[in-house]
C-alpha cells in the first residue's frame, strides 16, 4: 500500500505467491562478520528450509567495490543533509535535537571532494547490480547485526541496510525468529533497482517459510 501511494506504481499483485518458486541469492554482504552467531545461524537454517520449500537458493557475493559502501553512505548522506538542513541549523539551531546536531557537525567536516569520489563510487557499484542479480530475483541478506534492540531510543545499527538505501534497491525485512533475549530477528529481501512488485512478492513468499 505504501509502495503505490508514493510511486503511483500499480499495486504488487498477492494472489500468485503461494506458487511461486523464487531464484533466491544467499548474501552474507562484506559486513557478514559484524552479524551475531544468532542472525548467522538464522539465516544459514532459513536459506536452507527455503530451498526444502521449493526456492531456487544459491550463494551471491558482492563485488569487491562494495564492501566499501558503509562508508561512503554515510559520509554522501552526512554532506547532504548537513546542507540541506542549512537553513535550519542557521536560524533555529537550539530547536534541534543533540543528535541531529552533532550527525549536522560531522557532514560539515565532509569535504565537497569526498562527496564526489564518493558518488563516482557509488555508480560503479549501480553498474555491477546487473552481474549481482543475473541468476537470481532477490537476495537473502542479513537486516541487522542483531536482534532488535531493547526500548525506543534507537533503531539499531544500520550496518546491513546502508549499502541498499544508496544503491536505491528496493529492500525489506520480514520476522524470521527471535533472538537469545526473546527480542525478533529479521531477514532481508533485496531485489533489483525499479522491481518493487516482485521483491514485496518474493519476501511475501520468504515471509511465509521463515518460521
Amino acid at each position: 500500500l505504501i509502495t503505490e501511494t508514493l510511486s503511483g506504481a500499480e499495486p504488487a499483485d498477492f494472489s500468485g505467491v503461494a506458487a511461486l518458486r523464487p531464484r533466491i541469492g544467499f548474501c552474507r554482504t562484506p559486513w557478514w562478520s559484524q552479524a551475531d552467531d544468532a542472525t548467522r545461524g538464522m539465516l544459514e537454517a532459513l536459506a536452507g528450509r527455503l530451498a526444502a520449500a521449493g526456492a531456487s537458493v544459491r550463494d551471491v557475493a558482492l563485488p569487491a567495490d562494495f564492501a566499501a559502501l558503509d562508508r561512503v553512505q554515510v559520509e554522501v548522506s552526512a554532506y547532504e543533509f548537513s546542507r540541506a538542513l542549512a537553513w535550519e541549523r542557521c536560524n533555529h539551531p537550539s530547536l534541534l535535537s543533540t543528535t541531529l546536531t552533532q550527525r549536522i557537525a560531522g557532514g560539515l567536516k565532509v569535504t565537497r571532494a569526498a562527496w564526489v569520489a564518493g558518488m563516482a563510487h557509488i555508480e560503479r557499484c549501480r553498474a555491477q547490480l546487473a552481474d549481482v542479480f543475473r541468476d537470481v530475483d532477490v537476495l537473502l541478506a542479513p537486516s541487522a547485526p542483531g536482534e532488535a534492540p531493547h526500548g525506543l531510543e534507537s533503531t539499531g545499527d544500520p550496518i546491513f541496510g546502508l549499502a541498499w538505501t544508496v544503491l536505491h534497491t528496493p529492500s525489506l525485512t520480514v520476522p524470521a525468529g527471535t533472538g537469545p533475549h526473546g527480542l525478533p530477528l529479521g531477514a532481508q529481501v533485496v531485489g533489483p533497482v525499479g522491481t518493487d512488485a516482485l521483491t514485496l512478492q518474493c519476501a511475501d513468499w520468504v515471509m511465509r517459510h521463515a518460521r
